[in-house]
């Protein structure tokens, strides 16, 4: 039988810092992949349950240390499959996994070879026998960073550069345009970047976690979070009083407009001895004057400084989604608006 999934790899070059995590996590989802490699991960034994959580994904993990090396195999949590026979080496630099597809088995192998070429030769025969030990050669996939190239030719150049005015004009264009390329593509790698960390940032703030200061930043928990907020504020279904369950669109708007406007409408009893009842046995408690004022008065800056330094750092005080720190640095600005 036939199966095809997407796999991609990535040098990640660690994923010890929690936002880099999740900026990562959250640009492999957008790839639509079934199976991630991932190499240079710097993780460790007690990293796997949060990493495994916060991605949402199976994870299959090889450990280096906690400034070099560790490879891992992320399995996309839509990608319908049943794992087995778990194998990896003691140097963070191999892990396989076979995979059941539909009665299919292919065997996956992610590998980080040493950029040292000393020791790549012993590596890639240490490589051989483990995959014909520990793998299914006839359908394999290995990929990951080989630090190698093809041909030695490919580390040296060429011969070398000999300067002459014919060969100077059209380098010196080249060049121009390489500057401006380089300048170009490393914006948009920036910007890229920081658009999946602002992405993540703004779940956390619409998610309204609050043991984020001492917890994982942001992933697609915090996604998770958010759709399930959003999900508890909308209506799907109502029951009407004659007991008929509604689920269109339209039918609840109309449903909802008339149950709050049979709510909100009064009839007037035109008795007039009814507002001498209501008050008849009523005992109303009065103010004090400067109490009245107090209450009544505006709301001064002072208050508002005041109440600013209760709220927590990087939270969001109200609905609006506004964080503390927007408050912080616009309150005297935005005052009179308040």
């Amino acid at each position: 039988m036939q199966c095809n999934f997407n796999v991609m790899t990535l040098n990640v070059r660690g994923l010890r810092n929690p936002v880099k995590r999740g900026s990562i996590f959250c640009f492999l989802k957008d790839q639509n992949c079934e199976v991630y490699f991932l190499q240079e991960t710097y993780s460790e034994l007690s990293d796997e349950i949060v990493w495994r959580s916060k991605s949402g994904g199976i994870i299959f993990f090889s450990h280096g240390s906690t400034h070099s090396k560790g490879v891992c195999i992320l399995i996309n949590p839509t990608f319908n499959c049943a794992s087995e026979n778990l194998q990896k080496d003691q140097n963070g630099r191999i892990v396989s996994v076979d995979l059941n597809l539909n009665g299919s088995k292919f065997s996956l192998c992610n590998i980080y070879v040493p950029n040292d070429q000393r020791n790549q030769q012993v590596f890639l025969q240490d490589l051989s026998a483990y995959l014909m030990s520990n793998t299914d050669t006839e359908r394999l996939v290995v990929g990951g960073d080989w630090n190698i190239t093809l041909q030695s030719i490919d580390k040296k150049g060429g011969t070398l550069w000999k300067s002459t005015s014919a060969r100077d004009k059209p380098l010196t264009m080249m060049n121009g345009k390489m500057e401006k390329w380089k300048t170009e593509h490393i914006m948009l790698k920036e910007n890229l970047c920081l658009l999946y960390e602002n992405k993540a940032k703004g779940a956390i703030i619409r998610s309204k976690t609050k043991w984020i200061e001492q917890g994982e930043k942001p992933n697609k928990y915090f996604f998770n979070l958010e759709k399930r907020n959003y999900n508890r504020k909308v209506i799907k279904s109502l029951k009407r009083p004659d007991g008929k369950m509604i689920c269109n669109e339209l039918e609840l708007l109309k449903e909802i407009e008339m149950y709050y406007r049979n709510l909100y409408s009064s009839v007037i009893d035109r008795r007039n001895d009814f507002f001498e009842e209501f008050i008849e046995n009523l005992e109303i408690p009065k103010l004090e004057d400067t109490v009245r004022d107090e209450l009544e008065g505006e709301i001064t800056l002072k208050e508002c400084q005041d109440i600013l330094r209760t709220f927590k750092r990087e939270k969001s005080p109200g609905d609006d989604g506004f964080t503390w720190e927007f408050y912080n640095c616009f309150l005297i600005c935005s005052h009179a608006t308040l």
